[in-house]
């Protein structure tokens, strides 16, 4: 085994290798072979087009000449099966997450939308019926992995924040607060020992909630870890400081309500 860098083949030790493809995918499984192993098992026969060689580095000195591919039979990946799969709606051309900061609107980032279509690409036979539970996994989902796109680790779900949260949502949803009221309540609770984020949307966007809050802090500033007092919500949530969250989904009528209580001490969330 080796890698190749301009014209300079540099060989390894490294005996196993892995698939890089779950790092681009997460849905599809990690597999690792012994490089070793293998060679014995095809006496070192290594295929560049019509040529076969048990010499590794004349094929790939070849390979930067011909500009062929190197194959070798590596255990085949497969896919996730997943219970059922179907292609998400597009987003409506208007529509506005609410916060306390301010009504926010869907933009296109490729990337982003990649996550999002990866995570929301899957669906339950009992949507209607378990819709508000649906969500609050797949909130968590994708915050973690726009987490794990950050390079920070993933959040622990923590009971006490969850019940927190969903008080929160129930009460905002009951009585229907408008976006001055859950600003007056985000002021009264930012010296509290923990962090939270309301919003609001229609049902029928509910699911780009995340995405779009997500895109719009990324827009602003990428540099989640940063120290600063002016971190918005969703810039809070994405800190590799934060460690524990709690999220809470209430539905009311048409729209659906989101809080989500988060702490980096393990103190505030037990």
């Amino acid at each position: 085994m080796g890698f190749i860098k301009g014209n300079t083949y540099t060989k390894t030790r490294v005996r196993t290798a892995e698939s890089a493809i779950t790092f681009i995918d997460s849905r599809y499984k990690s597999s690792a072979f012994d490089m070793s192993e293998f060679e014995s098992k095809i006496n070192g026969a290594y295929h560049c087009g019509k040529t076969v060689s048990r010499n590794l580095e004349v094929v790939l000195k070849l390979s930067m000449v011909s500009k062929c591919h190197i194959k070798i039979n590596a255990p085949s990946i497969v896919p996730i099966k997943k219970p059922c799969a179907v292609k998400p709606i597009p987003p409506q051309k208007y529509f506005c997450v609410n916060t306390a900061r301010g009504c926010f609107r869907y933009k296109y980032n490729k990337l982003f939308h990649y996550i999002w279509k990866e995570i929301w690409s899957t669906c339950s036979k009992n949507f209607k019926r378990g819709f508000n539970n649906l969500m609050k996994t797949k909130y968590l989902i994708e915050m973690n992995r726009y987490r794990r796109f950050c390079g920070n680790p993933p959040l622990l779900i923590s009971r006490k924040l969850i019940d927190l949260a969903q008080r929160c949502a129930d009460s905002v949803a009951n009585y229907r607060k408008s976006r001055k009221d859950i600003t007056l309540k985000s002021l009264y609770n930012q010296y509290s020992k923990y962090r939270e984020l309301i919003a609001y949307t229609s049902r029928g966007s509910s699911m780009f909630l995340i995405y779009v809050l997500f895109e719009d802090a990324w827009t602003h500033n990428s540099n989640f870890n940063r120290l600063s007092t002016k971190k918005w919500e969703m810039a809070q949530l994405m800190d590799k400081k934060t460690k524990y969250v709690g999220i809470g989904v209430s539905s009311s009528q048409n729209t659906v309500y989101v809080c989500i209580k988060f702490a980096s001490d393990s103190m505030y969330a037990e």
